[in-house]
């Protein structure tokens, strides 16, 4: 890959064997550059995912309701990292990512002194055409697996999901959920 890129592209391409090891994480609700919401291809395969990872022991099946109530966790965990009212985007944080510190210096990027957010980093590097930091800007402005207990609590998932039961746990779908969450999170941690 490396020759057919050239000489002055080289540097795109690497090998690297992914190992289950500190510094190989990564997340799987990161998007592409730019991007406030997943594509459709990648929220189905978000979809799936958490589909498997609440999957009940020894089935095959997700229990009744929750592959709907996935899709509008979804929705509502990347609705939460925007700039939308009732919303609460992540906070840009300096000294977290220094290359982005720099560009930030650099370009002479202004930001609200009061309630900085990654997502207006993301949006300024990519005008300034740097988009290999946008990139690493943009992987704190979307959610975590944590963010979806968040997700899971506001109105509209309570509102549509708040009444449906789980008829072998007597829980209900949203607090299943959740505790399905906090153990795959429990359980990813060394």
């Amino acid at each position: 890959m490396q020759e057919a890129l050239g000489s002055h592209r080289r540097h795109e391409a690497i090998f690297t064997k992914m190992q289950f090891a500190p510094g190989y994480e990564f997340n799987v609700f990161d998007l592409q550059v730019g991007c406030e919401y997943p594509l459709p291809l990648e929220r189905a395969f978000l979809q799936n995912f958490l589909a498997l990872i609440t999957l009940p022991p020894d089935q095959s099946a997700p229990f009744e309701g929750m592959s709907q109530m996935i899709g509008i966790v979804i929705d509502e965990a990347y609705r939460l990292c925007t700039d939308v009212p009732g919303a609460s985007p992540k906070r840009y944080r300096r000294d977290v990512e220094p290359l982005v510190d720099a560009a930030i210096e650099k370009y002479k990027i202004e930001m609200n002194p009061d309630d900085p957010h990654w997502r207006d980093v993301v949006t300024a590097l990519c005008k300034a055409g740097e988009y290999r930091l946008a990139e690493i800007a943009q992987r704190h402005a979307v959610p975590v697996l944590q963010d979806l207990i968040g997700a899971s609590r506001t109105d509209q998932v309570k509102d549509m999901f708040g009444k449906l039961r789980i008829e072998v746990t007597a829980e209900q779908a949203s607090d299943l959920f959740e505790r399905y969450i906090y153990d795959v999170i429990r359980n990813s941690r060394p």
